[in-house]
């Protein structure tokens, strides 16, 4: 399968995680541009920076958590055959 194809028939959660992966990205680039450039653009205020900056990076990691929660879940119904219904199903003990 060629990668298009692969691209093509993601699902809805991985093409969502890659746009937000890469607004992150262009966000922090900005970021650093206009505090590179900001006394030639007349930028005085850098709060936008010390404030949003870390949020939008706070949120891909929540993102990134529920995409990983959703493949542990996921997995673990494959290999118990149960269908998952609560987190506190989800913890299985270890009997010692």
């Amino acid at each position: 399968m060629t990668n298009n194809r692969r691209i093509k028939y993601r699902g809805f959660t991985d093409r969502l995680y890659f746009i937000n992966l890469i607004f992150t990205w262009i966000y922090t680039f900005l970021c650093l541009i206009f505090t590179l450039l900001g006394s030639h653009i007349g930028i005085e205020d850098y709060s936008f920076v010390s404030i949003v900056c870390p949020l939008v990076w706070a949120e891909l990691a929540i993102h990134t958590g529920f995409i990983i929660h959703k493949a542990k879940v996921e997995n673990l119904s494959k290999w118990t055959g149960d269908e998952i219904k609560d987190n506190a199903s989800m913890n299985i003990s270890m009997d010692i």
